[in-house]
């Protein structure tokens, strides 16, 4: 992952063993490599790792819950798959680009531009790499079938991380009403993969109670009507 990404200042986890295992294994290191010129060197690039408390994954917060949605998908499409490593590892890394594409927040200086801020401009400074394509040769090496668990993946993640995005706190804490220019994500199961629907606000229909519960969306050049149940804030809101 270093190599892949570059060395972390700060590691947040949870307290699994292997974690545990991985900071003595760093520590040991360090101490190994702790000669007068490499201390030196190193003293501002040591990894500071934050455990969260014993049994509480939940203290993770968003990251936590875009694993659990992850973990749920890939054990359901690959619990029964015969697969080789290099297949595995190839659809994981398609499954990684995809969860990292996801909208985070929308910042912009322009209103009708919707360019949502994502993991993968923080990891790569740009929105991602184009997919394989969707038809392609058999070979030992089966690029079509890692690209079918990849599809299966988004599809069932999908299922998984929408909803938690929209909670149902209507009877436990008051919620913020959607309002015109909010920016939202229109759920659709049939989306193509990598596509996210976004939608900004252009009307609001309260209902009897004053909350709003109908919205008027533009959705691209299409002006389509939605029950907010069916809408998605962003991860992350800057105002």
């Amino acid at each position: 992952m270093v190599n892949r990404r570059g060395l972390p200042l700060e590691i947040m986890s949870d307290n699994g063993t292997n974690f545990f295992g991985a900071n003595r294994e760093l520590r040991d290191l360090v101490k190994q490599l702790d000669g007068d010129k490499t201390a030196q060197q190193t003293s501002n690039r040591g990894i500071k790792w934050h455990f969260n408390p014993p049994l509480a994954p939940h203290f993770g917060g968003v990251h936590e819950t875009t694993i659990k949605a992850a973990k749920r998908a890939i054990h359901a499409i690959l619990q029964k798959a015969d697969v080789s490593d290099e297949e595995l590892i190839t659809a994981f890394t398609g499954a990684a680009a995809l969860v990292n594409s996801r909208p985070l927040t929308f910042q912009s200086a322009y209103v009708d531009d919707i360019v949502p801020l994502t993991p993968n401009h923080f990891l790569h400074g740009q929105l991602g790499g184009q997919f394989a394509p969707q038809s392609v040769d058999e070979t030992e090496f089966n690029p079509r079938r890692i690209q079918e668990i990849v599809r299966h993946f988004w599809h069932r993640w999908m299922r998984e991380w929408i909803p938690g995005l929209n909670s149902r706190n209507k009877w436990v804490h008051p919620h913020k009403d959607m309002q015109k220019n909010d920016v939202v994500i229109v759920m659709n199961p049939y989306e193509p993969r990598g596509h996210w629907p976004l939608g900004r606000v252009e009307e609001v229909y309260p209902g009897k109670d004053g909350h709003v519960r109908v919205v008027k969306l533009n959705v691209g050049k299409n002006s389509i009507v939605r029950p907010i149940n069916k809408l998605c804030p962003l991860e992350f809101d800057l105002n």
